[in-house]
């Protein structure tokens, strides 16, 4: 002997409409009913998702377009903290991490110098003093080349953000430095 029920249940904010079929088992069958709302209900989310998808899109462009940026507009002085992964020299020995702390001036018209602190596994702290040049993009990105006395370099790569309030910043060829932001002091 079957029964046959009919149930209305919400599923992310839309209404369907199932048949339930009991069997003699008591095993139960779901058969989809059309909603007579449905399609008119996918189709007012479809249109508000492809609304939104392009709202943001004009916000993110027009923000690309509207900011413009040139080395001037870092000018001033920045603080930073990042750190160094250090892969161990012999297998199976603990990893470690050299920390840095400083800070960095730019001055508006391509050079920078850098000072602060470089902090080693076993506690040792080393001053660092770098000075180099960099160059900033319209579309608010930058790099930064920095020179040791030693003759070394680092190269940082950056995003503008906040109107140069902050540096988002990755050392490009030094995968093991974790990424890291300057501020504005």
């Amino acid at each position: 002997m079957s029964h046959r029920h009919i149930l209305s249940r919400r599923d992310n904010d839309t209404t369907f409409s199932r048949t339930i079929i009991v069997t003699n088992d008591e095993s139960q069958a779901f058969v989809p009913r059309e909603h007579h709302n449905f399609k008119e209900e996918m189709t007012m989310k479809l249109t508000r998702s492809s609304f939104l998808i392009l709202l943001g899109a004009m916000t993110f462009s027009t923000f690309s377009w509207a900011q413009s940026c040139s080395n001037n507009t870092i000018k001033g002085s920045y603080g930073f903290i990042t750190s160094i992964r250090v892969r161990p020299p012999k297998p199976g020995a603990p990893t470690g991490r050299i920390r840095f702390i400083g800070g960095i001036s730019y001055d508006g018209s391509g050079q920078a110098k850098a000072i602060g602190l470089s902090i080693r596994t076993d506690g040792q702290e080393i001053p660092v003093n770098y000075s180099g040049q960099y160059e900033v993009t319209p579309n608010c990105l930058g790099v930064l080349t920095l020179t040791t006395g030693s003759n070394s370099q680092t190269v940082w790569r950056f995003v503008i953000v906040g109107g140069g309030m902050e540096l988002l910043t990755v050392v490009s060829h030094s995968p093991e430095t974790t990424p890291f932001e300057q501020k504005r002091l």
